[in-house]
C-alpha cells in the first residue's frame, strides 16, 4: 500500500513541478522575468541591414541555430539566453 501511494505522489509532484516551472500553477509563479531588449534588437536588425549581414551569417558566427537567432531578434523567444546573445552582439559589434 505504501508503494502505491508513493508512486501516486511522485507522479503528482512531477506534474505539479512541470506546471509550476512553465507558469501554470498560480498567478505569476514560476515565470522567469527577463528585461525587455526591444531597443537593442531593433538596433541590431538596423545594423544588419546597413551592413548587408544576414541573420544566418550572424547565427553561424555565434554558433546558434538560425531559427533561434531569428526568434531572438524578432522577440518571439524572450529568454535569459536570448538576452545574453543580444547583449553579446551589441557589445561585439559596438552598436550604440
Amino acid at each position: 500500500m505504501f508503494f502505491h501511494k508513493n508512486v501516486l505522489f511522485k507522479a503528482y509532484f512531477k506534474t505539479y513541478l512541470k506546471a509550476y516551472l512553465i507558469g501554470w500553477a498560480g498567478r505569476n509563479k514560476g515565470v522567469i522575468k527577463v528585461p525587455e531588449t526591444k531597443a537593442g534588437r531593433d538596433k541590431i536588425v538596423e545594423y544588419l541591414e546597413e551592413n548587408d549581414i544576414s541573420v544566418t551569417s550572424l547565427a553561424v558566427a555565434y554558433g546558434i541555430k538560425k531559427q533561434d537567432m531569428s526568434d531572438f531578434l524578432t522577440g518571439r523567444k524572450i529568454t535569459p539566453r536570448g538576452n545574453r546573445v543580444i547583449l553579446k552582439i551589441i557589445s561585439d559589434l559596438r552598436i550604440k
